[in-house]
């Protein structure tokens, strides 16, 4: 198991990952494209978790969870991308229940198994690309 610290670390890895652009859909910032949604969930948990403001978390895990289920991915870049959210929300939920408000925040009904059981995750390596995310 990871302790606080190293917990602490790949959330920053991951979060230095979500808007770069090799990362994101095509498309992602226009209010009419299919991951917009998903895009301004991701990074309002980031938002939150940044700030220590922890209480709306659970909730946009929830709608980010359900975005992926009702708006599949259709091109392989948005594929990679929800993989790498999936990612990062189940250590999102790791990191909560582990190390800050404890379990039973996350609605069972509205996220996955694989979110809520995933455990500790890393971020994507793309040290091919110049720059890696897990530094």
């Amino acid at each position: 198991m990871i302790d606080l610290n190293e917990s602490n670390t790949r959330l920053r890895q991951f979060q230095a990952c979500f808007n770069r652009h090799d990362i994101l859909p095509d498309r992602t910032f226009r209010r009419e494209g299919r991951n917009y949604e998903l895009v301004s969930y991701v990074n309002n948990i980031t938002g939150l978790l940044l700030s220590s403001n922890f209480d709306a978390v659970p909730n946009l895990v929830a709608r980010a969870c359900e975005h992926m289920g009702e708006v599949p991915a259709k091109t392989p870049k948005s594929q990679n991308y929800y993989s790498v959210v999936s990612d990062y929300l189940s250590h999102v939920v790791f990191h909560f229940d582990s190390f800050l408000k404890g379990s039973g925040l996350f609605d069972e009904n509205r996220i996955s198994i694989g979110v809520l059981r995933g455990g500790p995750k890393q971020a994507p390596n793309l040290s091919s690309q110049n720059e890696s995310c897990a530094q």
